[in-house]
């Protein structure tokens, strides 16, 4: 099993009083790696809030010889 991170972008449009949101999720090797792409994309603006996360994550990698019987 193997550690990474998730950048979670949050991206909401304000032009109407009905807000739309939407989420945007791109894996990353390291939290140092996602730390510095969250706080290049984090932005304020008058009609779109652009707000980012990081979250660890697990991906499991089977093991190709676990399960085999060797004869």
């Amino acid at each position: 099993m193997t550690g990474g991170f998730i950048l979670i972008i949050v991206v909401t449009l304000k032009f109407t009083d009905n807000r739309q949101t939407f989420q945007m999720n791109f894996p990353k090797a390291s939290q140092a790696e996602c730390m510095v792409d969250a706080e290049k994309i984090e932005q304020q603006l008058p009609f779109i809030s652009i707000k980012t996360k990081c979250e660890p994550t697990s991906v499991f990698i089977p093991n190709e010889t676990e399960g085999s019987i060797n004869t």
